[in-house]
């Protein structure tokens, strides 16, 4: 099971990715686990105790803590989930790759560069457990 955790505070854009999400992989065939969150603070809440993501999608731009901050806390923690950040604003851009993102996709996000990543995201993560 692919397990993925969205977290998002424009609940369109939290709908729009999910959905997203959601086709890609009813078209790959693969069985997904997918937690969404509307804030930094719900997440970090919501899935202390859960188990690990193995990816996970933020949104940059969100109220008290940010996406950045949220996953700054995640990797001192140790979380070691991919990363990918999309948000409204290019500023961020070198502090994402900072704490590991492996991408930072621009809003609105298109369909076919955020299937392209879960289709790397997904095959990397059979090969690690492979290894």
């Amino acid at each position: 099971m692919f397990h993925i955790a969205i977290c998002e505070d424009e609940k369109i854009v939290l709908e729009f990715e999910t959905s997203l999400i959601k086709k890609w992989a009813e078209e790959r065939g693969v069985v997904i686990s997918l937690e969404t969150f509307i804030s930094a603070e719900q997440f970090l809440f919501e899935s202390e105790d859960a188990a690990p993501f193995d990816l996970l999608i933020f949104d940059i731009q969100m109220k008290n803590m940010n996406g950045m901050e949220l996953a700054k806390t995640l990797r001192k923690r140790g979380c070691d989930s991919e990363l990918i950040f999309v948000t409204g604003v290019k500023d961020y851009a070198i502090e994402g790759y900072e704490v590991g993102a492996v991408r930072y996709l621009l809003k609105p996000v298109k369909p076919e560069v955020l299937k392209d990543l879960l289709d790397a995201s997904y095959t990397e993560r059979q090969k690690k457990a492979e290894d």
